[in-house]
């Protein structure tokens, strides 16, 4: 179960970063997405999420927040860091493939 909740929320948030960077760049006429705001979008959705989560755990010290409010915000901190990482990962992959390339 824990894995489908992983794969649904990586999902939408795909589709909305999806979504952001097509909107916002005129690309249903046939132009291309500036991949460049995408992926600041996305950062800084990433940051805030981690940020979010380091708040809720210093309210949760101070006994100001729940135990499963604390929970959900560290899994979706781990979530949302993992995402990162594995987006890094292919696109180091990506550019080693494209370095080895014959010109």
């Amino acid at each position: 179960m824990v894995d489908n909740v992983k794969l649904n929320s990586a999902t939408s948030a795909y589709q909305q970063a999806l979504t952001r960077g097509i909107s916002g760049s005129g690309a249903e006429n046939g132009d291309s997405v500036d991949f460049g705001n995408l992926v600041g979008n996305v950062l800084g959705d990433a940051v805030s999420a981690v940020k979010k989560g380091e708040v809720t755990g210093a309210r949760s010290l101070l006994k100001q927040t729940g135990v499963d409010d604390l929970a959900l915000a560290v899994s979706n901190a781990e979530l949302t860091l993992k995402t990162v990482m594995a987006i890094r990962d292919r696109v180091i992959n990506a550019y080693q493939d494209i370095i080895k390339m014959p010109i």
